[in-house]
C-alpha cells in the first residue's frame, strides 16, 4: 500500500488515476496467483474427501460392526516350537467358538485394514525377471474359521479346512487381483507357487480363489496369498470373532477365553473391524479436513483479494465512468467493463490453478482410494465453485460503478 500510494503521488499517476501502476498490476497479479493456489487446495480437498467417501462405500463379505478382534503373542520360552503354536492356535479356535454370543471365530497374522507380512514369491513354470527380481505379495497366515467369521467363500477351488496341516501338501489360497496377476485368463487352481527365494522350499499348491480383502490399511490394492496357520503359525496373532450384537460387550468374555489356556496372555488390540477400518481412513480423513480447511480460507482471501482489485479499479476510473454515463453508456456496458477486469483474472488463475493441481494430485496418489488422480467431477465442480465465489466478489464493486453518475466526473476535474 505504501509503494502504491508514492505512486500515486506522482504526476503522472494524477493525470491517468493509477489505473496503469506497478502497484495494481502487482495486486491484479497476486490476486490472480491467490486464485490458482486456492485452486489447488480446494482439489485436494475434493480428491481426499471423495477417496473418505469411496472408502465407506467399500463392498466387504462382513458386516465390519459386528466382527471383533484381538492381538496376542505367545512367549518362546513356554511355546519354542512351531508345533506349539500352531496347537494353541487351534485350541483358542475351538475355545473361542463355544463362548456365547460368538458366532464364528478364528485365527490370523493380520486381521483387514491392518498390516501383514511381504514376501517374494516363485512362480512355477515362469521365466525370472531379467534383473533377478521377484514378484512382492501380502502373505497372511488364517486357520479355517478366519474365513468363516468373515464371511468369506471361495470364488473357485475350495477353503482351508482341519486336512490342511504341518504334515500335508503345503497349499495356499489367493486373493482374485492376484490370482489374475499372476494366471490372467486362467484357473488358478492347481498351480504351483514357492514362498521366498529359497530354491530348496517346499512347492505350495493353490486350491483355491477367494475375494479381494484390503490388508494393509494405507494400501488398499494390495492383494493378499493366505497360507493356513496349521502349516505358517506365527508367534503374534490376532483372533477373529464374528458376534451377534455389540462386539465389545463379549470382550470381558473373550480375554477370560485366552486366560483359560494361558493366565501369562495378556490381549491387546482388542477393537471391531469397524474401528480398524476407521483407523486405516484417519490419513484421508485428516488431509480432507485439513485441505478443507486450508481451502476455505484460501477461497475468502482469493474472494477478497479480487474485491479489492475490482473495487480500486472503479474509484480510480470514476471520472471515466462519468464521462461514459455522459455520452451514453448503459448499465450493460458498465457492467462489462468492469466484469471484463476481473473475468481475465478468474480465468487466468482458474487455468493455472488447475495445472498445478494436476501435478499436486500425483503426490496423492499413494494415499487415494476408488478415485482418481484426475477425477473429472472433482476438478469441474472446483472450478464451478471458485469461479461463483469470485464473481460474488466482483459484484459489490459492480454496483459500485452503476451508481457513478456524470456529476462524479465533474468532481473529479
Amino acid at each position: 500500500p505504501a509503494w502504491r500510494s508514492a505512486r500515486l503521488a506522482s504526476a503522472q499517476a494524477m493525470r491517468d488515476g493509477g489505473a496503469g501502476s506497478i502497484g495494481g498490476r502487482v495486486g491484479r497479479g497476486l490476486t490472480t496467483l491467490e486464485i490458482a493456489l486456492c485452486m489447488v487446495l480446494l482439489v485436494t480437498a475434493g480428491l481426499t474427501v471423495r477417496s473418505v467417501i469411496e472408502r465407506n462405500r467399500m463392498d466387504l463379505p462382513f458386516a465390519a460392526e459386528q466382527v471383533i478382534s484381538g492381538r496376542l503373542g505367545l512367549f518362546e520360552a513356554s511355546y519354542p516350537a512351531d508345533a506349539d503354536l500352531a496347537r494353541f492356535g487351534e485350541s483358542l479356535r475351538r475355545n473361542l467358538e463355544t463362548t456365547p454370543g460368538v458366532v464364528a471365530a478364528g485365527i490370523t497374522s493380520s486381521v483387514p485394514f491392518s498390516f501383514t507380512g511381504t514376501d517374494a514369491i516363485q512362480i512355477d513354470g515362469s521365466e525370472p525377471a531379467a534383473d533377478g527380481r521377484l514378484p512382492q505379495v501380502d502373505v497372511v497366515s488364517a486357520d479355517p474359521g478366519y474365513f468363516a467369521s468373515l464371511g468369506i467363500t471361495p470364488m473357485r477351488g475350495r477353503l482351508f479346512g482341519d486336512r490342511d496341516n504341518a504334515d500335508s501338501q503345503p497349499v495356499a489360497l489367493l486373493a482374485a487381483p492376484l490370482a489374475e496377476r499372476f494366471w490372467p485368463g486362467m484357473d488358478p487352481v492347481g498351480k504351483r507357487l514357492r514362498i521366498g527365494r529359497d530354491a530348496a522350499a517346499r512347492w505350495v499348491e493353490v486350491v483355491g480363489v477367494v475375494a479381494h480383502v484390503p490388508q494393509n490399511g494405507q494400501d488398499t490394492a494390495r492383494a493378499v496369498l493366505y497360507l493356513p496357520f496349521a502349516q505358517q503359525p506365527t508367534r503374534f496373532f490376532s483372533f477373529v470373532a464374528q458376534t451377534q450384537g455389540n462386539p465389545y460387550a463379549l470382550a470381558d468374555s473373550l480375554r477370560d477365553t485366552v486366560t483359560a489356556l494361558d493366565a501369562d496372555l495378556p490381549v491387546y488390540w482388542m477393537r471391531s473391524l469397524s474401528e480398524w477400518i476407521s483407523i486405516a481412513a484417519f490419513q484421508q480423513r485428516l488431509l480432507a479436513s485439513l485441505f478443507g480447511v486450508f481451502g476455505a480460507f484460501a477461497t475468502l482471501l482469493a474472494a477478497a483479494g479480487l474485491y479489492a482489485v475490482l473495487a480500486f479499479q472503479v474509484s480510480q476510473r470514476t471520472r471515466e465512468i462519468g464521462v461514459r454515463r455522459a455520452l451514453g453508456a448503459n448499465d450493460r456496458g458498465i457492467v462489462r467493463m468492469v466484469l471484463t477486469q476481473g473475468a481475465w483474472q478468474i480465468g487466468l488463475g482458474v487455468g493455472i490453478g488447475l495445472l498445478l493441481a494436476l501435478a499436486f494430485a500425483q503426490l496423492l496418489a499413494g494415499v487415494l482410494y476408488g478415485v482418481s488422480t484426475y477425477d473429472p467431477l472433482t476438478f469441474a465442480g472446483v472450478s464451478v465453485l471458485l469461479t461463483l465465489a469470485a464473481l460474488v466478489a466482483a459484484f459489490v464493486p459492480t454496483r459500485r460503478a452503476l451508481g457513478v453518475t456524470p456529476m462524479a466526473a465533474l468532481r473529479y476535474e
